[in-house]
C-alpha cells in the first residue's frame, strides 16, 4: 500500500503540527458548511502559518459553492507560496470546475457524467469511496466498474491521473480492491476515531492508526 496519506479536516495548528510530526505532507481544509470540520477562511489563513515545507500540499474542498465563495477563500493564496488543489464532492458542470483555473480532484458520483470530468481542463483526478467499492464488491460488479474506469481514463489520455481512495480509520481493507486498482494515496477524515473529543485530536490514536496504514501492506 502506498505511504501517502491525506489528513482530512484539519481545523487547527496543534492537530496540523500533530501530522507534521508523523510524517504528514499531504492536507485537506474542509469549507463544506455541514461537515463537522468546517473551517472559517481566518482559521485557514492561521493554519497556513505553518505549512512551510515546499514539500507539503494542501486543498481545499467545496460542495456546491458559489463561484465568488470559492474565488475568496483563495485569495488567501495570493501572497504566499503555497498553490492548493481544489476538491469538489458534488455533481456540477466541468465548466464549473475548470471555471477557477486551478488542480483539482473530484469525489467519484455514480450520478455523474464521469468522462466529461475526467477530460476537463484542469481535473487531475478523481478520490473513490472505499465504501463504494465494497458495496460493488458484494454485487460483484467491481471489476466491470473497475474496467470502465480505466477504458474511460484511456479514451481522455488520463491514464497517468490521480487515484485516491477515501477510507476510514476502522475500514476492513481488503488486498483485492489494491490489486485492481494503483492508488496514489489515501484520504482519511479527522473525526471520533480518532479524537478525544469534538475537535480535539488524540496524538496517540493519530499516531498508531497512521502508522498501522504505513506498515500494511498490498
Amino acid at each position: 500500500m502506498m505511504e501517502i496519506i491525506k489528513l482530512s479536516g484539519i481545523y487547527d495548528k496543534r492537530t496540523l503540527k500533530m501530522a507534521q510530526e508523523i510524517g504528514v505532507k499531504f492536507f485537506e481544509f474542509d469549507f463544506r458548511p455541514r461537515s463537522f470540520n468546517f473551517v472559517q477562511q481566518y482559521v485557514l489563513e492561521e493554519v497556513l502559518e505553518s505549512v512551510t515545507s515546499s514539500d507539503d500540499i494542501v486543498s481545499l474542498h467545496f460542495q456546491n459553492e458559489a463561484n465568488f465563495v470559492v474565488d475568496n477563500i483563495l485569495n488567501s493564496f495570493k501572497d504566499i507560496a503555497i498553490k492548493p488543489q481544489l476538491v469538489f464532492s458534488d455533481t456540477q458542470s466541468p465548466v464549473y470546475y475548470d471555471s477557477f483555473k486551478r488542480p483539482y480532484m473530484w469525489h467519484h458520483s455514480p450520478d455523474a457524467d464521469l468522462k466529461a470530468v475526467l477530460k476537463s481542463k484542469y481535473n487531475m483526478g478523481i478520490i473513490l469511496s472505499y465504501g463504494y467499492l465494497e458495496d460493488l464488491h458484494r454485487l460483484g460488479t467491481l471489476q466491470s466498474f473497475i474496467t470502465n474506469l480505466y477504458v474511460q481514463l484511456k479514451e481522455v489520455g488520463g491514464l497517468n491521473k490521480t487515484i485516491g481512495l477515501k477510507i476510514d480509520w476502522d475500514s476492513n481493507l481488503a488486498p483485492s480492491i489494491f490489486e485492481l486498482v494503483d492508488f496514489d494515496f489515501l484520504d482519511l477524515p479527522i473525526n471520533d476515531k480518532v479524537e478525544v473529543c469534538y475537535r480535539n485530536v488524540d496524538s496517540t490514536k493519530l499516531r498508531r492508526n497512521i502508522e498501522i496504514l504505513k506498515n500494511l501492506a498490498c
